[in-house]
């Protein structure tokens, strides 16, 4: 008897799926990372005084407490809008080869980034000297926001280009 082996698709070869997703569960994994004590409100403090550094480097030096808290607090609140930028990015590239739907594609990117982000929240409320905050997942859910923008903007783009490219006349090179 003859056994005919199915050679895989190439959008089901689990390599290819894993390429795809590899910095989508990497970026997770730095999350989770930054979710335990190592992104606490003490660790990030010292980030809070470089990034007052880049804009006066005396005024790092002198500033108060209270202004270098506010820095912290700016600080560590774009970090939770850029994780979940990302975030959403790196799942939009893990996806896009199942769906050829953007609609589709982007609530999907979008349905998980904000599952990740409670779910990191939770994680944090069994972390020491960590707290977790619903206000966190709203901050975290601007950044899942302007990614869905973001994409749907250059998809615009990229789309117009392309008719605008079709209905120019070539012009022929003799």
């Amino acid at each position: 008897m003859i056994v005919v082996k199915k050679i895989p698709p190439k959008d089901r070869n689990p390599l290819a799926q894993l390429y795809f997703a590899f910095p989508m569960l990497v970026w997770m994994g730095i999350i989770f990372l930054f979710s335990t004590r190592v992104g606490s409100v003490d660790q990030t403090y010292y980030l809070a005084k470089k990034a007052l550094s880049l804009f006066d480097p005396g005024e790092a030096l002198s500033a108060s407490p209270a202004a270098l808290a506010k820095v912290n607090f700016l600080v560590r609140k774009m970090a939770h809008v850029t994780e979940y930028f990302l975030l959403t990015l790196f799942c939009v590239r893990a996806l896009k080869r199942r769906s050829k739907n953007l609609l589709i594609l982007l609530l999907l990117s979008a349905v998980i980034a904000v599952i990740y982000a409670v779910s990191d929240e939770f994680h944090q409320s069994f972390v020491a000297g960590r707290t977790s905050s619903l206000h966190d997942v709203v901050i975290d859910s601007y950044g899942v926001l302007l990614a869905f923008l973001l994409t749907v903007w250059l998809q615009a783009v990229h789309s117009l280009d392309r008719r605008i490219t079709r209905k120019t006349p070539q012009k022929e090179i003799h």
